[in-house]
């Protein structure tokens, strides 16, 4: 999944809802089709939108503001697929190869295990 906050979210339903789809469940869908989330998240997505009041709505940065700071179910979503991390090293736990822009050949991969 892309780098995903209640701000982007918040900026991607804004840009939909000022079309004027006709529900917000309509809305989640189309604004975040490129985001992988299930029915679930979509719904808890579309009842923040839902709570929103029409000065949360009012502007695209009142929404992301909106989103990035009130929206609890939105923001519960938003922490599932952030990772944290500080200290050296990484986040990814065993043993991995890294090949920047380079694909190794059957063979190679092979002769290293």
């Amino acid at each position: 999944m892309d780098f995903i906050s209640g701000a982007i979210i918040g900026g991607l339903i804004y840009d939909y809802y000022t079309l004027g789809l006709s529900t917000s469940s309509d809305i989640v869908k189309v604004a975040l089709k490129d985001y992988v989330l299930t029915d679930n998240e979509q719904l808890l997505i579309t009842q923040d939108l839902e709570k929103a009041t029409n000065e949360d709505k009012s502007s695209k940065e009142n929404l992301e503001k909106y989103f990035e700071t009130k929206a609890e179910n939105t923001n519960n979503i938003v922490k599932k697929y952030t990772q944290n991390h500080s200290g050296d090293g990484d986040n990814v736990m065993g043993d991995k190869t890294v090949y920047n822009n380079y694909a190794p050949s059957k063979e190679e991969i092979l002769k290293k295990h």
